[in-house]
């Protein structure tokens, strides 16, 4: 494992992220790719997207010093190679036109599935998983196809959904890769150099997406990333262990995974469109809880995916045996975390529906005082 190329691959592209920040903001106002203020929006003024190409540009450098310079040629095959930077590119341009055209939801979903089947045709995928409890289970190439495409869409969809605040999805993705780089480096995988260059890439973008924000990713950034964490966990040469194919990623990512499931089981509940957009989101939430502030919200947000880290390192140390208790009690506390929020919620607005009782009853409803029009004029009564 080199130590030298791993930091100069995560520096390189800290630094290109970091310089293309204004060519990137001004070809987002050029070409009209703007995040407009609206009911579901934070942010009250227009902020331009292409912030995407400050991560992309920065990961593409670094992925270019990694296959010239440190023989990253030698660590992946030529198919597997290929089949990378066609299928990221793809995803990276899918979001640009979707952040450009405002593609429609259905459609966007079934472009996701092609594009999540490149891979598959270059060899990679998962084509079996490891039986916690012993034993290796073989997916037919039909099951694998699907299990392959549905793991990339679902990772890059959940990353989309929780790019609703400055500074959550481009951090929550920091932390993640970071651990995933601890447990690759224990391991010897050599997806440690690739996600270096995509860690410096979001961390130079990080710089400016941080409340208040300067710029956004948009879908072209957040289903980059979600979908280069997917893709990057299945061409490892540690993939055949079922804790870092599947669990790892979906422990560190478990914040934007379960934020997804809550919003689909909630909309179907409501009867509201699985593909629409509404602002229950977990950070939504928490922004309510906190008196609207973004950096105590990050803060929290923050520590449970360190926290999720730690834990995936743990899973990792122990032998397998202790996988499925782990998940168990991991699960179990998830549950009762989502129980005590709601539960605080409930009590929050019955305290806001208190204290708003006892101020019209105790001092009376504000009086119906005539608005003033321009220049002074008093409203005439009828």
């Amino acid at each position: 494992m080199n130590l030298t190329a791993i930091a100069i691959l995560f520096a390189a592209a800290l630094v290109l992220s970091i310089i293309l920040y204004l060519p990137s903001k001004g070809l987002a106002f050029v070409f009209g790719i703007i995040d407009h203020p609206g009911e579901r929006k934070i942010h009250k003024k227009p902020v331009p997207y292409l912030g995407s190409l400050m991560i992309f540009g920065g990961f593409a450098l670094g992925l270019y010093l990694y296959g010239v310079y440190f023989n990253g040629a030698a660590h992946f095959k030529h198919t597997t190679r290929l089949g990378i930077v066609i299928s990221l590119s793809a995803m990276f341009l899918l979001g640009v036109a979707d952040d450009k055209f405002d593609i429609p939801a259905l459609f966007k979903f079934f472009l996701q599935i092609a594009v999540a089947s490149i891979p598959v045709f270059f060899g990679i995928g998962i084509d079996r998983v490891t039986n916690p409890l012993g034993g290796v289970i073989m997916l037919h190439p039909v099951v694998s196809h699907i299990v392959t495409v549905f793991w990339l869409v679902a990772l890059a969809n959940a990353m989309n959904l929780i790019d609703g605040m400055d500074g959550l999805c481009s951090g929550v993705s920091a932390i993640s890769i970071f651990f995933i780089m601890i447990v690759s480096y224990l391991t010897g995988s050599n997806v440690i150099y690739p996600m270096a260059a995509l860690l410096g890439g979001i961390l130079g973008y990080l710089i400016f997406n941080f409340p208040p924000a300067r710029i956004f990713m948009g879908d072209s950034g957040a289903l980059f990333i979600g979908y280069a964490i997917g893709i990057f966990s299945l061409v490892s040469n540690i993939k055949t262990s079922f804790a870092i194919t599947l669990m790892l990623p979906v422990v560190l990512l478990l914040v934007p995974i379960l934020d997804t499931l809550l919003a689909i089981i909630r909309r179907m509940k409501n009867g509201q469109r699985i593909f629409g957009a509404d602002k229950n989101h977990l950070h939504h939430r928490l922004l309510l809880l906190t008196g609207n502030r973004p950096r105590r919200v990050l803060a929290i947000i923050y520590t449970t995916c360190a926290l999720l880290g730690i834990f995936s390192l743990v899973t990792y140390a122990l032998p397998r045996e202790f996988t499925p208790l782990l998940l168990f009690i991991l699960f179990e506390n998830i549950a009762f975390a989502v129980f005590l929020l709601n539960l605080y919620e409930k009590r929050h607005e019955t305290y806001d529906r208190f204290k708003q009782y006892v101020k019209n009853t105790v001092f009376g409803a504000a009086p119906d005082t005539p608005t003033e029009e321009p220049h002074g004029k008093k409203k005439k009564r009828k």
